[in-house]
């Protein structure tokens, strides 16, 4: 907000700021987000629970996005400039390599489809943490580069595998809090993990406050990531790999460090 207490965009800091939807329109009018809301785990969306999650790192209020009303929620931090420009050319830049992952007729997208992808899962897991304040742990320089430079987000990764499941479209968010083990009241920075299933593809994103913060809480989740390929600019992607089931999505944002 600025000094008067209007809004700023979250992005470039410009105004006035309009609301922008968590999940894009064009993927509530997909025919895979219907069986969402029949097929989804509907237990609590929000569990506000505190739990160890290893010697350093502390997994603060997971939280499953995740109601039938999913397609309605929008976020009031973004301005029209960015709304209407580079975030919807964005959309369109994706949405066919996106939807040919998430439908299975394509295992392999090129360079340039790779980065518009890494580009676009940062840019839905900053929006995801966006609408509730609780779980939010991405910085405002990250925000910044999103927008300005997104190859150059800040200790930012991005993950992708087959997916086993139900057809389905839907996000969770988990928050960690890394901590030395002998001095947990000292924060040393957040991390948090999004992951996102649409259809035959699910994506992780991992990004924390800190390139230190990302590299505690990365040597613990190497294990869980062992069957997602990270998305590497300037690289081609092939999903040849086995698949990974709900309960793999399940345990990088809700697991047992």
């Amino acid at each position: 907000m600025s000094k008067f207490g209007k809004r700023r965009c979250v992005f470039c800091d410009g105004q006035p700021v309009t609301r922008e939807h968590a999940i894009p329109l064009w993927l509530t009018r997909h025919p895979l987000f219907s069986e969402y809301v029949k097929n989804f785990d509907h237990s609590p969306r929000i569990q506000l629970r505190t739990q160890p999650a290893g010697s350093d790192v502390m997994l603060i209020q997971p939280q499953i996005f995740g109601t039938p009303q999913l397609n309605s929620i929008t976020v009031k931090a973004v301005c029209k400039s960015c709304n209407g420009g580079w975030m919807s050319r964005l959309e369109d830049r994706v949405r066919a390599p996106l939807n040919a992952l998430m439908t299975g007729s394509e295992d392999v997208i090129q360079a340039p489809d790779v980065e518009a992808l890494h580009h676009w899962a940062i840019k839905s897991s900053f929006m995801f943490q966006l609408v509730d304040q609780t779980t939010r742990t991405v910085t405002q320089e990250q925000l910044q580069a999103c927008a300005a430079n997104p190859s150059a987000v800040p200790a930012a990764d991005v993950f992708a595998s087959r997916y086993s499941g139900e057809d389905s479209i839907w996000p969770c968010h988990g928050k960690f809090v890394i901590s030395r083990a002998s001095e947990l009241r000292h924060q040393l920075g957040v991390c948090g993990v999004t992951t996102i299933v649409l259809g035959r593809l699910a994506i992780a994103v991992v990004a924390a406050s800190n390139e230190e913060s990302k590299s505690r809480i990365q040597t613990k989740l190497d294990p869980k990531l062992a069957r997602w390929d990270r998305l590497e600019r300037g690289q081609g992607l092939a999903l040849d790999g086995d698949a990974v089931a709900k309960s793999d999505v399940y345990d990088l944002t809700s697991p047992v460090l």
